[in-house]
């Protein structure tokens, strides 16, 4: 059984949250997330060791959808 933990991140003034499926302390997988006023992903499989990183790789994957602007 996976514990799960959604995590909320806050940039450009939007909201987005991810699905992380736990692996240890801290760490964990993407598997999907939600931009509010904006697009969600499912399917991901985005390995990230912290928080922070997750919030940076998060970011990424917003710009390849909406632009370095968003």
């Amino acid at each position: 059984m996976f514990d799960y933990q959604g995590w909320t991140f806050n940039a450009n003034g939007r909201t987005r949250v991810a699905r992380v499926e736990l692996d240890g302390d801290g760490d964990g997988t993407i598997n999907r997330y939600r931009l509010t006023l904006g697009p969600a992903q499912s399917g991901l499989c985005i390995k990230v060791a912290s928080q922070e990183e997750a919030a940076k790789r998060l970011e990424t994957e917003v710009e390849k959808l909406l632009g370095p602007e968003w």
